[in-house]
């Protein structure tokens, strides 16, 4: 909330009144403009609260849903024990630094990402490729890696997380790093080739499981935020 409220709000000492600006390009529902402006926001599988029916305060012949925590409890409880799969994961990632601000950024997506799987496996490790492009960014990496804070919340989740780290300004084939892992691969029932810009936190692992079925590939379909939006279907250009 308040990552928004410094981007879409303002206030005008000067005409003492208040000013909300959105100057991404016009949308239809208010989710899009959320998840638009914060960049950071994923959707939820699972509803956090319940809703009680009220009268809205905008228009006379609607209605809203008002949050009420105490009709959500028997969701809470759900989330507190997921079921947990009896295929064991391997996940394998590439992930390129060029910047000192992105470590913490990376490590903190990888840890949510982690705890979002692995709780859900018994058996459950990653492989995590850091490419950094210099060696002042590798040191840097390495005391945020060893720092207690990464230690105290890493383990939690009961997965296996080993890092490789090299230093490299050229580009590189993320499959060189994959191919090391081949052998490892026949004794995990699943493996998943993640790319760093795709987040499992909020991504339906239970659905993409169960629907997977006995496929030796499978993939979730990707598309961008701009070609998912309602507004695109009003603007975009259609062929028949």
């Amino acid at each position: 909330m308040k990552s928004l409220l410094d981007k879409v709000y303002s206030k005008s000492f000067f005409l003492q009144y208040d000013i909300w600006r959105i100057e991404q390009h016009p949308f239809v529902v208010a989710d899009e403009v959320i998840y638009a402006t914060i960049g950071d926001a994923y959707t939820s599988t699972k509803l956090r609260v319940g809703g009680r029916n009220i009268k809205s305060t905008i228009q006379d012949s609607s209605t809203g849903i008002e949050p009420d925590v105490q009709g959500s409890l028997f969701i809470a409880a759900d989330l507190l024990s997921p079921s947990i799969f009896d295929e064991s994961l391997l996940v394998l990632i590439n992930v390129r630094i060029w910047a000192a601000e992105h470590i913490e950024t990376e490590l903190r997506r990888i840890h949510q990402d982690s705890h979002s799987v692995c709780k859900l496996h018994k058996r459950c490790k990653w492989g995590v490729n850091v490419v950094l492009t210099t060696d002042a960014l590798r040191e840097l990496f390495e005391e945020a890696l060893s720092s207690d804070q990464f230690q105290a919340t890493s383990n939690d989740d009961g997965a296996e997380i080993h890092f490789t780290l090299s230093v490299s300004e050229e580009r590189f084939n993320k499959f060189v790093f994959v191919s090391q892992f081949v052998m490892q691969m026949a004794s995990f029932d699943l493996v998943l080739l993640k790319d760093a810009d795709i987040q499992l936190t909020g991504f339906p692992w239970h659905t993409f499981i169960a629907r997977k079925g006995n496929a030796v590939v499978a993939a979730p379909l990707r598309q961008s935020f701009g070609k998912s939006s309602v507004m695109s279907s009003y603007t975009s250009e259609r062929t028949w």
